[in-house]
């Protein structure tokens, strides 16, 4: 069966402090260092890596970290306690 496209909004929201801290490890990034390529202020970062669960933060913040992750060569997958952090295969030719 075909997996359902999920809105924008929801998939913005599935990003996890683990998968957060787990994506900054892989990047050796401090959180200050992660937080200003991210252009989200360090407090919100520390707020959003602070469960294993969803970002407790605002949906734009979320979203500029994701999108940070991505242009590092990222991805996130899975979800619940399967969600993770994986570097993008690169493609094939």
């Amino acid at each position: 069966m075909p997996r359902a496209v999920l809105p924008e909004e929801a998939v913005g929201r599935m990003i996890t402090g683990k998968q957060i801290r787990e994506a900054r490890a892989l990047m050796g990034l401090q959180r200050s260092k992660f937080a200003e390529k991210a252009g989200v202020p360090h407090a919100i970062l520390k707020l959003a890596e602070m469960t294993d669960g969803e970002c407790p933060v605002q949906l734009d913040r979320v979203r500029q970290i994701r999108r940070a992750i991505e242009a590092a060569g990222f991805e996130l997958f899975g979800e619940g306690s399967e969600a993770g952090v994986r570097r993008r295969a690169a493609p094939t030719e």
